[in-house]
């Protein structure tokens, strides 16, 4: 039962998350000799790892949180990120960590403080991406409305609803 995957951004690193085993698995693609690293994680659905792999981040749908590792140093979470929800990624320069689905979340790497968003509506997050500059968010919602949140200002600057139609 494999949920979710993902990578660091040099492909070092694939994390697997095994919902059936409760583990997501490590794996150093570029040193033959390192063992797998398994770390003991309840349900998990969803992972991220930080660009330098450093961070590896895993949620599940129905626990409304997060939980974060620094895998490298040790099998023991850092931080628990609440509420968070299970569909999440690392900016490119892996400063923030954005959560997303029932919750909106963004989440500052250095001290796993939350960041304040401004409200968006209560509907089903289907998808959300921060800009390469960190400045932008964009979030997609299951009433088929698309925020474009400035996170400088920390509000909503653009809601196009139901973009395509018409």
């Amino acid at each position: 039962w494999f949920w979710g995957h993902a990578q660091s951004a040099d492909g070092q690193y694939v994390a697997v998350a095994d919902h059936r085993d409760e583990a997501v698995t490590i794996i150093d693609r570029k040193d033959s000799n390192a063992r797998p690293t398994r770390v003991s994680i309840p349900s998990p659905e969803r992972v991220a790892l930080s660009p330098d792999g450093r961070w590896l981040a895993a949620g599940a749908f129905y626990d409304g949180f997060v939980s974060v590792w620094d895998w490298q140093a040790s099998t023991t979470a850092v931080a628990t990120l609440r509420p968070a929800s299970h569909l999440l990624s690392f900016s490119r320069d892996g400063q923030s960590l954005l959560t997303y689905g029932r919750a909106l979340g963004l989440w500052r790497t250095s001290d796993w403080q939350a960041l304040e968003l401004p409200a968006v509506e209560n509907s089903t997050i289907f998808a959300a991406t921060l800009s390469a500059d960190n400045r932008w968010l964009a979030v997609s919602q299951s009433d088929r409305t698309v925020h474009l949140i400035d996170l400088e200002a920390r509000r909503t600057s653009v809601v196009l609803e139901r973009p395509g139609e018409g």
